[in-house]
């Protein structure tokens, strides 16, 4: 599959470019300011730039007055176009061949599993010290809730207690007042 094969047929000629008018000629330069030589000391640095931004600065004002005024530009050429064929009348249309498209293969690409991802060690060990220190607190806070928990079973076990002695004290006085104010 070549791109640039011949495979035979005319090739149509291609036509001549039309010409350009002639641009008018433009007049030499009289003076063209120069760079100052700069010393080569670093003291003189500030000097340098400032005798550079000078020769800059003034370069463009005197160039401005040096160019010519552009002229007019002439109308543009008339391009002849061809009659429309008549009808009835058919030219024959030069054919091209038509190019050969072959289909492009995709890569095969294999993944046998995960990449490797790549970390410095010293960053490796870090995230390691921290994913301990961070098991070792939740070891602690599981500890600590178990303790929490065991101490709201005490009290509520305590206030239980203190609710049946309370109901037990009650019954005692319900009994004590029938005994003693249903005798008067």
């Amino acid at each position: 599959m070549g791109l640039f094969n011949k495979k035979g047929g005319d090739i149509p000629e291609i036509p001549e470019a039309p010409k350009l008018p002639e641009l008018p000629a433009m007049p030499a330069a009289t003076h063209v300011p120069e760079l100052p030589s700069l010393p080569g000391a670093a003291k003189n640095d500030n000097l340098n730039q400032e005798m550079v931004k000078s020769a800059i600065g003034d370069a463009p004002t005197e160039a401005s007055t040096m160019l010519p005024s552009v002229p007019a530009q002439p109308a543009a050429p008339v391009v002849e176009v061809a009659a429309p064929p008549v009808v009835g009348e058919t030219s024959p249309i030069p054919s091209l061949p038509e190019p050969e498209v072959a289909a492009i293969p995709a890569p095969h690409v294999e993944k046998t599993g995960p990449e490797p991802i790549f970390v410095r060690i010293d960053k490796f060990q870090d995230a390691k010290e921290s994913l301990n220190d961070i098991q070792g607190k939740t070891k602690e806070m599981k500890e600590i809730l178990r303790k929490i928990n065991d101490v709201r079973r005490q009290e509520e076990e305590e206030l239980n207690g203190w609710d049946q002695e309370l109901e037990k004290l009650k019954g005692m006085l319900a009994e004590v007042e029938s005994e003693i104010f249903n005798q008067i």
